[in-house]
């Protein structure tokens, strides 16, 4: 199916509230930076390597954390310590969740918490000035939104929610190419199944407007916001 630009028009909704993480450790001191996943990264750095391998969490059935940078997750794999990488395709509240099963697996006895009106204590000094990026934001039907650390993983949490198989089976194409495939077709693929490979839309607006026909052949009433 050709995408028809007319039926991709649709309204944008309010954004949602950026959700923050903050891990206060034993010792009183805490860590809470704007940005969820640099919040995740620092605690795990902290948490440090002589007990990252203890951390059985598994993303797509390969190890959270792991020494090897998995090609299937490039660009998800962020360096932690001492050669020691985690897969960070998840959106606040999965690393919410994640860091408590951390902290229960290591009796860590930190105190976690996600909220959208914690306070910054920690200045990312790896933070670049804005470049004019934007964000996608995705709500479902059932009130739950969808906002990853960046629009890839917003399209593909979204296209996980509503349902690879699903999805696959609307046949939709993008520029006389198949969505998704069985096995790595174009270079613009990521692998988000077992044998599925999606094509990643190059633009934020491409990405909003493959969600909106992939909503409007499962009759999904998808709020999409591109800030």
């Amino acid at each position: 199916m050709k995408i028809n630009e007319d039926i991709l028009c649709q309204s944008a909704t309010l954004r949602q509230p950026k959700q923050r993480l903050r891990v206060t450790f034993p010792d009183g001191n805490s860590v809470c930076f704007n940005n969820a996943t640099t919040t995740y990264l620092e605690t795990l750095k902290r948490i440090g390597s002589d007990e990252l391998s203890k951390i059985n969490l598994e993303i797509g059935h390969l190890p959270l954390i792991s020494r090897i940078e998995y090609p299937k997750y490039k660009g998800y794999m962020k360096p932690i310590t001492d050669g020691w990488y985690v897969n960070t395709q998840s959106n606040t509240q999965q690393k919410f969740l994640q860091l408590h099963s951390i902290n229960d697996t290591l009796q860590l006895n930190l105190n976690i918490e996600i909220d959208t009106d914690l306070e910054v204590t920690n200045e990312d000094t790896n933070k670049q000035k804005k470049t004019g990026k934007t964000s996608l934001l995705v709500q479902f039907p059932d009130g739950e939104f969808v906002a990853g650390d960046n629009p890839i993983d917003t399209f593909i949490q979204s296209v996980w929610k509503m349902g690879l198989n699903e999805v696959q089976h609307k046949e939709i194409n993008i520029s006389g190419k198949p969505l998704i495939t069985r096995k790595q077709q174009y270079k613009s693929q990521i692998q988000v199944g077992t044998d599925q490979w999606i094509i990643i839309p190059a633009t934020t607006k491409d990405k909003a407007k493959i969600l909106r026909t992939i909503a409007l052949m499962m009759r999904l009433d998808l709020k999409i916001t591109i800030i």
